[in-house]
């Protein structure tokens, strides 16, 4: 090759380096200017997608607007505002959002979305009444207003049910805006994998669509469909930073949202999780307080985590994102509640201030709800009363998780809590998560796939008032043990129940007996529950029927807990014969000496040793943190107790925690008096009943024990005089198994099951 040839050759190279530099400086200039604009401001068209609509659809405008600002998500710089008036004369205020068009494609297993056009402004907006609306278009810049021509367009009847409310006569339950009632029916879908995104949706909607489930609640976090947010390794999406909003990520939302429509399911929308403001290390990894836009190093105005209550410039911005989230989504029926954060133990004037300013911008009046939790450690000091007391918490919910599975009967455990809630604030309540372990999901604990534990979940939740079933935080769960049907059983159920018309209150059981000369007494066992921080009851009652007064605590402490968690179990017992008192050991920490004494004499002792080295425990671990070990014990330990009444006091003098699983009393429980639950609401001639054996808790299934069949029960249920139909349902295919009719009298309608295996359910009717 000759020079010139040689440097021809070289010159083109160059040329083609200088052009891709150029090119790529542009690209990356025009992904830098995508939200800003310098023309003069002018309104050039204003385009509906359609002139007649139907009544509680939606439409959208596209706006063809120039302007002049450096942040289309910032008012102060770009205010783009929707009139409508409708028929009746009433008008409302929409603002405008900034939007970018995209689609999506699947291809090696992942989401990609591609660029559609350029970026515009659009306004949704939902209409309630039927006939003729008139709009206009308002835009402000710089101190210059344009407003563009008057036009009309039509609304139609239609058979569309509109918003979720919270239904005022029966205090506990929602309607829509047709009358209809709405029962909350499905599982949280918080997030999909990542590389999956809107594509992990349709297999998730679908699945609950095909299962009669009509709730979900999903998460706008990092890894998900944060809107905004600072570039990481767990970012999900497009993110600008503080204060602009990830287009990608909302288009992803609105797919997802059109998706929950077409389905017909309804979305409580979570918008952010206690790990964004974690500064600290948390078991999951949320410490992402380093990440969050709000943080001063990421140009956010907060130097520390509890900055972002009181700052106000961090207010200001948080306040232009909910205006963005209103604006963009606010049309959409599908939008059962906003909740503003989960798990985190926000300031009361934050919450009050942030759930205000929604019901003051929302133009279509969606509820607004909230959860507590993190910083975990405030749980048994944080007042959460002055949550759910707030006027624009529209509805409480709870989370319920076993800490290493320690919740044995989670039906009770969700029940209780349901009455409770809606005792005392008298609003709806749903148990929004749940699950037999904080730290993993139920596989752990159901590798068969079982499911008891998410039945008698379901079944307890809407027996206790519940607005919706409880809802599992694990679909993978779900999916992977083939559970949905557990969802479309208890759908089947609710269906066509009049949750309005009238107030629902607890149904009243009396003479609950089994009919049965027999005398014969069986082994009771009493899973231990409550957690390391929680204090157990010193007064522990276990009467011959099963029932249990007082707390039994898995975590027995030592004295090093000495006047701060350490109590001194005493239970009160009544033995119809010769029996054992059996302690399931779990685990030690740093050695405890457990003493158990008999009416005031030590009938026992034992010293449970830990590490380093060998010894009784089936393993042993260093927690280095702590610098103490624990050891695996996983045994049981066998106390002969004679017949008769006794007070049996459990005493640890050793250093630290032992753990129990369970304790049981042998040949103990009265079979004469049936080991079962009655669950129930009633209101003026109707009832919904749910009946449980009690056996039937997954910590049997789970430690093998055979869950015995309970035979010739019967029981009155208080209610008005006359003639009944009961209609028995089979709670695991979700269908009528059989129908008869009795009589009631003096108030006591009788009710007779000749045998109950597991459950059991059944809705009351008096007849016309």
């Amino acid at each position: 090759m000759n020079y010139r040839r040689r440097y021809k050759m070289k010159k083109s190279i160059f040329c083609l380096i200088a052009i891709f530099a150029i090119l790529s400086s542009h690209a990356i200039s025009s992904s830098e200017d995508i939200f800003r604009d310098t023309a003069n401001l002018k309104i050039h068209n204003a385009e509906i997608d359609k002139p007649t609509i139907c009544c509680y659809d939606s439409l959208e405008l596209n706006i063809d607007l120039s302007a002049s600002y450096d942040n289309p998500f910032d008012p102060d710089q770009i205010e783009v505002l929707g009139h409508f008036i409708a028929p009746s004369g009433q008008e409302k205020t929409i603002p405008a959002f900034f939007y970018q068009e995209f689609s999506r494609r699947y291809e090696r297993n992942k989401e990609y979305l591609d660029k559609v056009a350029g970026p515009l402004w659009k306004i949704r907006f939902t209409p309630a009444e039927t006939g003729t609306y008139g709009y206009y278009i308002e835009a402000t810049n710089k101190g210059k207003t344009v407003r563009s021509k008057g036009k009309k367009f039509s609304v139609t009847k239609s058979d569309i049910p509109g918003f979720i409310r919270v239904d005022k006569d029966s205090v506990y339950y929602m309607r829509f805006d047709s009358g209809k009632p709405y029962f909350a029916v499905g599982e949280s879908v918080a997030w999909t994998k990542r590389k999956e995104q809107t594509y992990g949706y349709d297999y998730y909607f679908t699945k609950l669509a095909e299962n009669g489930c009509n709730y979900s609640r999903i998460w706008l976090v990092e890894w998900n469909l944060a809107l905004e947010w600072v570039d990481s390794s767990q970012t999900q999406g497009t993110a600008y930073g503080p204060g602009k909003y990830s287009l990608d990520n909302s288009w992803r939302l609105d797919y997802i949202i059109g998706l929950a429509k077409e389905k017909r399911i309804y979305l409580l929308l979570t918008l952010d999780t206690y790990g964004s403001i974690m500064d600290k290390k948390g078991y999951w990894g949320e410490n992402r307080w380093e990440k969050n836009p709000y943080n001063i190093k990421n140009g956010g105005p907060c130097e520390k985590p509890e900055d972002f209550w009181t700052d106000e410039e961090a207010k200001k911005l948080y306040k232009r994102h909910l205006r963005y989230i209103l604006a963009r989504w606010g049309h959409s029926l599908n939008i059962l509640a906003f909740e503003l954060w989960n798990e985190v133990n926000a300031p009361k004037e934050w919450v009050e201030e942030m759930a205000h300013f929604i019901k003051e911008n929302d133009a279509y009046g969606h509820l607004v709800t909230t959860s507590i939790g993190y910083p975990f450690e405030d749980k048994h000091s944080y007042d959460e009363s002055q949550i759910w007391d707030i006027k624009d918490i529209d509805y409480t919910q709870t989370h319920l998780y076993g800490e290493r599975g320690n919740i044995a009967d989670m039906a009770k455990a969700i029940y209780d809590r349901c009455i409770y809630m809606t005792e005392k604030y008298n609003k709806p309540h749903i148990m929004a998560e749940f699950g037999l372990d904080c730290g993993a999901d139920d596989m752990k604990y159901d590798k068969e796939g079982k499911g008891l534990h998410v039945h008698n979940s379901l079944w307890a939740s809407v027996m206790g008032r519940s607005f919706g079933t409880a809802m599992t935080h694990w679909k993978e769960y779900i999916d992977k043990k083939g559970l949905y049907y557990q969802f479309k059983s208890i759908s089947n159920f609710v269906e066509g129940i009049e949750w309005l018309e009238g107030k629902w209150e607890i149904a009243s059981i009396e003479n609950l007996k089994l009919e049965t000369d027999e005398k014969r007494y069986s082994d009771l066992t009493l899973p231990c529950e409550g957690d390391w921080a929680e204090e157990g009851g010193d007064d522990i009652t276990v009467a011959q029927t099963g029932e249990v007064k007082g707390k039994i605590n898995q975590f027995i402490h030592g004295m090093t807990k000495e006047g701060d968690l350490r109590f001194i179990p005493t239970f009160h017992v009544d033995y119809p014969k010769d029996g054992k008192f059996i302690l399931d050991v779990d685990s030690v920490a740093q050695d405890a000496e457990l003493h158990m004494h008999l009416d005031g004499k030590e009938i026992w002792c034992h010293s449970f040793g830990t590490g380093p080295g060998e010894g009784e425990w089936r393993s042993c671990r260093l927690l280095k943190e702590y610098n103490i070990y624990v050891a695996k014990y996983d045994k049981t330990y066998e106390i002969d107790i004679p017949e008769g009444r006794h007070d049996i006091r459990l005493e640890n003098t050793g250093k630290d925690w032992i753990r129990l699983k369970a304790l049981t009393l042998t040949d103990y429980r009265d079979e004469s008096i049936p080991f079962i639950r009655v669950l129930g609401l009633s209101r003026n001639g109707e009832s919904i009943l749910w009946v449980q054996n009690r056996e039937s808790i997954w910590y049997n299934v789970y430690r093998n024990r055979e869950i015995k069949p309970v035979r010739n029960i019967s029981f009155d249920l208080k209610s008005t005089d006359g003639e009944y139909e009961i209609e028995w349902w089979d709670t695991v295919k979700g269908i009528i198994a059989g129908k008869e009719t009795r009589a009631c009298k003096n108030n006591m309608l009788p009710i007779k099951i000749p045998e109950l295996s597991l459950d059991i359910a059944c809705k009351i009717k008096k007849r016309d």
